[in-house]
């Protein structure tokens, strides 16, 4: 029994393990350095996320505990120097990944519309869940904590269809918070308690309040477990309103939480909590006891932090070398390069590389040469695959630093499901909103012509009117049928894909294109709304220029004020170049396509 327990000693801590092992350690060093216990401990957690993100060899760092402790300083200077930026005051709520970041990153006092924003966006997910599958998406991810590849497995879909779904339902949301648009007609449709619910800046619950406000009583419309088993088998996305009710039912949607081992929704409001865990009364070290005295709910908030860092989706990169913040790059593409000298009077001792929402994705510890040697790597490994690295070089005068992020979701081009596009949607009545529901519609006025003509034969035999004089009445009252059936069937919205749309429309370019020796030149004006104003947020132009001879495509994107914002250039072989320009004024950027 004792061998068993040596060996059991002597095996190989993880990442995790060495940390909590040191948590009481570490913590009286967080407490040195900030002289607040709210302060060390936030600091003490994100120290957390950053060793076990980056996980560096352990076998190659010689004193752990000396390590940590320069990693916690580091972070705490870093979070000095950095104390005037910040990107809360440029961004909207709705441009953050959850509703609890959001809570977390807002100063609440200062700021007590945030709750009031955050109610207008419960009541639009809730509103247009029945129209549209991003709403339901939203409110996955926003307001219950799902993450997008938890979100795929609920909608059965792939990450690049959670991510476009994800995109346009934060970019209406932003144009409903913009224009200050309030639909009064629809706050009748809002559950009692939703629509009762206002901001309370003292109240500590209020996100559990909204996330329980969301879901609907139990109507009898519940799927039983064989049918979403079914549905789940199938390899297509759910339904939109299977969706919608699965979304809003707290049964239903725990009853796929365990069909496709996901958290339960309790277990994520206790992932959720809000409170700090009281600090450690006795500091403990290499020489402390093997288990930590830490609780479940602090191992809890530690393993959900780090993975809203690993799945978390940046839009810009931040690079910063000592705290300094050196330059930005915007992600538009599956690979993203970027190269910098580092030219700072002083010796580079870290690198960090954070998100728009100040997400710390990177963190590498430097050691200048000749210290350390001449190139140094630190490569993370994120959800989807993704992979974000740094590559630092002493070999010139001037520290050379090399960033590369690789999403490969974005190498797919249209996503794997498109939600229906109706073609005609303006001419289309209430009471035939789609063939399904016309074709009852038009099987009854057959039998309503039947039952005319009888009923027309029978009053003519009883007045004693002529066969003549019926024949013209039944006629007229086929004909009268006949066409108000022919206008329902003709007003029906023709519904297809988008991508179907997509693809009639290239091929009746290549068609055109090829019919013709001359040069085209088309120019198409593009205006984005924010649902549901009908003033248009932006103006902006497409010109293309096809050469049939040279079998050469060029599209130019120009911006409101006619500039030029983006270029691409479709050879003869097929191959697409991209370019685009960073910032106003910016340089050209070119980018794989």
């Amino acid at each position: 029994m004792s061998v068993v327990l040596r060996k059991l000693q002597l095996a190989p801590r993880s990442h995790e393990e060495e940390f909590i092992h040191r948590y009481d350690f570490l913590f009286s060093r967080c407490l040195q350095l900030t002289k607040q216990k709210d302060v060390a401990e936030d600091l003490l957690h994100d120290g957390f996320v950053q060793f076990t993100i980056n996980r560096p060899d352990l076998g190659a760092i010689e004193d752990l505990d000396g390590y940590l402790c320069r990693l916690l300083r580091n972070l705490y200077y870093a979070r000095l120097r950095l104390a005037t930026w910040s990107p809360k005051n440029n961004l909207s709520l709705i441009d953050y990944d959850s509703a609890g970041m959001a809570l977390r990153s807002r100063d609440l006092c200062a700021e007590i519309h945030v709750q009031q924003e955050l109610l207008r966006i419960c009541r639009y997910a809730f509103i247009r869940r029945a129209t549209c599958k991003k709403a339901c998406v939203l409110t996955l991810r926003y307001f219950h904590g799902y993450y997008p590849s938890e979100i795929g497995k609920v909608i059965n879909g792939s990450a690049l269809l959670v991510r476009r779904l994800l995109s346009d339902a934060r970019k209406e949301v932003k144009g409903l918070l913009t224009n200050s648009f309030e639909d009064k007609d629809a706050a009748t449709e809002l559950p009692s308690e939703l629509r009762k619910m206002g901001s309370d800046i003292s109240d500590t619950e209020f996100l559990t309040k909204v996330r329980k406000a969301l879901f609907l009583p139990k109507n009898g419309c519940c799927i039983s477990s064989p049918e979403l088993k079914a549905l789940y088998n199938d390899s297509k996305v759910l339904n939109g309103k299977v969706l919608a009710h699965i979304v809003h039912c707290i049964d239903c949607l725990d009853q796929i939480n365990q069909l496709r081992s996901l958290p339960s929704l309790s277990e994520r409001q206790a992932d959720n909590g809000e409170g700090r865990e009281k600090p450690p009364r006795t500091p403990g070290g290499n020489g402390g006891p093997p288990n930590s005295s830490i609780s479940g709910r602090t191992s809890r908030r530690l393993a959900a932090r780090t993975r809203e860092t690993f799945e978390h989706l940046p839009q810009n990169l931040r690079i910063c070398v000592n705290g300094i913040q050196l330059c930005e790059q915007s992600v538009a593409a599956a690979l993203n390069e970027l190269r910098l000298t580092v030219n700072l009077a002083e010796k580079v001792t870290f690198v960090e590389i954070y998100s728009e929402l100040g997400i710390r994705l990177l963190f590498m510890d430097v050691e200048a040469f000749p210290d350390g040697p001449m190139e140094q790597m630190q490569r993370v490994l994120l959800s989807d695959d993704r992979t974000l690295k740094a590559v630092l070089r002493f070999t010139g005068l001037l520290p050379v630093l090399e960033v590369v992020y690789e999403d490969p979701v974005l190498e797919s081009k249209v996503p794997a499901e498109s939600e229906a596009v109706c073609l005609r949607p303006i001419l289309v009545p209430r009471f035939a909103q789609s063939v399904e529901d016309a074709r009852p519609l038009r099987e009854a006025l057959k039998h309503v012509v039947t039952w005319s003509g009888d009923v027309f034969g029978m009053l003519a035999r009883f007045f004693g009117f002529g066969q003549r004089f019926r024949a013209g009445w039944t006629t007229a009252a086929t004909a009268i049928a006949l066409a108000i059936a022919l206008l329902i069937y003709e007003v029906r919205p023709d519904v297809v894909s988008a991508a179907e749309l997509l693809d009639r429309s290239v091929q009746c370019e290549q068609a055109n294109g090829a019919a013709s020796t001359l040069i085209l030149h088309r120019s198409l004006n593009l205006q984005e709304f924010a649902y549901p104003s009908a003033n248009p947020i932006s103006h902006k132009r497409i010109e293309i220029w096809q050469s049939p001879g040279r079998q050469l495509r060029v599209r130019r994107l120009f911006d409101d004020n006619n500039r030029v914002v983006a270029e691409e250039r479709i050879e003869a072989d097929g191959t697409a170049r991209v370019y685009e320009r960073e910032g106003e004024g910016g340089n050209w950027r070119k980018s794989r396509h």
